[in-house]
Formats: C-alpha cells, structure tokens, sequence
C-alpha cells in the first residue's frame, strides 16, 4: 500500500485534539504551546542514518540490520520509497513463537510490517507529528522528500524531548521576565517609599518620614535611656516676604536655607519639612546643652545669608527656633509628641517675643538669641 504523507499543519483549534496519553505525558496542551510548536519543523530533528530493507527480507536479517545501525526499528522500502516500518518489539514477537532459526525463516518482514506506513516531510511541524503519532500508537515516523523517497526518520522519543527543551526554555524566558519584572517591582515600591517619606519640593524628608524617625529614635531613648532633642524652625514673617515679594521668590529663598541648614548639620542630624515655612530638626543623642550651642550657629548663620526681607525688621529673612530635649537630663515621656509639644510651646514663646529668637522649652531664651533684637517691638 502507499505510504500516507502528513500533510496539513494543525492550527490553534487543534491543540484540542491531543490525547490523553499526551496529557498523562505531563505536557498540557496550552494555547501558548502551539505556535512555538508549529514554528519547529521536523528538517532540525531527522535521523539520516536509517536502516532499511526489502519487502522480501527475513526477520534475522532484519534483526542484525537493525543491531548494525544501533536503531529499533528499519524502514521497508522499494526503490527507497518506504512501504512500511517493523520496530524491534515486533520481531521480539516473531521471535517469542519460535524456538529455532528455521522456523523464523519461513516469515518475510512484510508480514510484519506496519502498513500504510505513516510518513511526514521535512516541512512538516513538531504539532503535527506529535499528533499523529499519538492518535496512531507509532513510535517512529519516516521523513520523505518531495518525490517521495526516504530522507530520514524523526522517534517520538526525539520529538518529545524537543518539545521538553521547547517548554523549558520558554519556561526559563517567563521565570527570565518574572524576575525582571520582581525587580522592578521592588525598585518602583523603594522609590515609591522614598517618594512617600520625601519632600518634593525640596527633596528633604516630609512630615510622615519625621513621624516615623521620632517613633524609631523616642523608643531607643525609652529602652537604653538615651536622650535626643528636636528644634521647630520658623521663617519669620514668610507670608508677608510672599506678598511683596511673590511665591516663586519666596520658594527659592526657602531652598537657601534649606540648603545652608542641611550643609551646617551633623551626619547624625536630619531636617524634615513639617509644613510650610516651619521645619523639625531631630538631633540623635545631644543633650540640651550641645543642642543650644548648634541652635544659636544655625540661627545665626541664617542671619548672615541676608536675604532682603523689607518687612522684617532686621531688613533680612530670619527664622524663630523652639528647642526641647528628652531623655538623660531631660524627662521622657511615653511618645515623643511630648518633646515635640514643648518645642511647639517654645517656638510660639520665640514668636511672642519679637521673632528672631530661640527659646528652650522651660521659657528659657538662649543668650544672644535674639541678635540684638530683644529689645525691639515684635514685627
């Protein structure tokens, strides 16, 4: 009989058609399969050394073609067109209801032979091979060029583990992408953390980053009985600087002194934005002492930027300054919003007594704080 050429390509549609030995194979028939399968020919997976024989031939001498070619199975064949196929199970068959040689020689290979043998092309998909060796129950399919002759031989041992390899380096290209989008995830929830703790404006951290520090450093002062102190700094008279002077000109002189404040601080101090003009530096384990001193240089380094200001009456922007200290010499409540009240306290006490002054929380006024302004009338 003639041999029958696998022909048409299967399609998306088709994938359904897979048997369930393919499913008990451990390869589920995934609308994402299909196309790389279809992409995949059967030219990449040929075997060229084939064994092949008469029609006529005896199954010994099947037998020892097949053991010289290292192959299970041998391709019958006529004018090397393939008319049939007999696998090494089916002489173990023969060879099992024989006892002696004689008797295997009163059979010919035909007899055995699988037919119409099943034959593909070179062109023809890995999908459609598959396929069809699992509807049929075959386990080698032999590859025939264009008039028809043997080109070669794909097993289905070999399209298996090329469908294996397929589905592993797809499987390591989605882990690839998964990974790389795990990073980015991780990156954008940083920067979304920093973005949430950070002050856009001036790229300092905001109140929430100040909330959450004050947490972290007010439980070390509760368990080692550490102390720390926090500063409200207060540009006097901003509104009025913004009215005459306008906002774009009052956010820039802002940023001077914002910046001066972050060059003149500690690597162990942080200045958060608390709300508009009014800012929190958190001085980590400084007593009140060391605290005062730092206060009084930034207050007065701020003065001597001279920033115009025609409504302040020192003719230059000046910031008020409440300072409180908790823990060692200080007492320690259970929240540093205790600290943080006494400061707010003092820095309206500083306010009241003409601004450009700095009050420790106690109604104490640091000496000099004031920059020869203690006597003059509040602005």
């Amino acid at each position: 009989m003639l041999p029958v050429t696998i022909q048409a390509r299967a399609d998306k549609a088709d994938i359904a058609g897979i048997t369930p030995a393919h499913l008990a194979a451990g390869f589920p028939p995934i609308d994402t399969e299909v196309q790389p399968l279809l992409d995949i020919e059967l030219r990449t997976l040929i075997r060229h050394d084939v064994a092949t024989c008469s029609m006529q031939a005896e199954p010994l001498d099947v037998a020892k073609s097949m053991q010289e070619h290292g192959g299970t199975c041998v391709v019958l064949v006529e004018d090397n067109r393939p008319l049939g196929i007999v696998t090494g199970n089916d002489l173990v068959r023969v060879f099992a209801g024989f006892y002696c040689e004689e008797s295997t020689r009163q059979l010919v290979v035909k007899d055995l032979a699988s037919s119409p043998v099943i034959t593909a092309t070179a062109q023809t998909s890995l999908l459609d091979a598959l396929k069809v060796m699992e509807s049929r129950g075959i386990h080698h399919l032999p590859v025939t060029d264009a008039s028809g002759r043997l080109n070669g031989i794909v097993s289905y041992r070999d399209l298996v583990v090329e469908r294996q390899n397929m589905i592993a380096g797809h499987l390591h290209s989605i882990e690839q992408e998964v990974q790389q989008q795990s990073i980015q995830l991780v990156q954008a929830r940083e920067q979304l953390q920093t973005l949430s703790r950070e002050d856009h404006q001036f790229s300092i951290p905001n109140r929430r980053a100040m909330e959450q520090d004050l947490d972290s450093v007010h439980d070390i002062a509760l368990r080692y009985n550490r102390p720390y102190s926090v500063a409200l700094i207060d540009v006097d008279l901003l509104r009025k600087y913004n009215e005459v002077y306008g906002h774009e000109s009052g956010d820039c002189s802002l940023r001077v002194i914002v910046d001066y404040l972050n060059n003149s601080l500690r690597k162990t101090d942080r200045l958060y934005r608390f709300s508009g003009g009014r800012f929190l530096l958190l001085l980590k384990e400084t007593l009140e002492t060391g605290a005062c001193i730092l206060v009084q240089r930034l207050q007065a380094g701020i003065n001597a930027l001279n920033i115009p200001h025609q409504d302040n009456p020192t003719g230059h922007m000046t910031v008020s300054v409440g300072l409180a200290c908790a823990g060692a010499e200080s007492p320690l409540a259970d929240s540093w919003h205790d600290a943080f009240a006494r400061a707010d306290a003092a820095l309206h006490r500083a306010r009241e007594k003409g601004r450009n002054h700095c009050v420790i929380s106690g109604e104490r006024e640091l000496p000099g704080s004031s920059m020869s302004m203690t006597n003059r009338s509040a602005a």
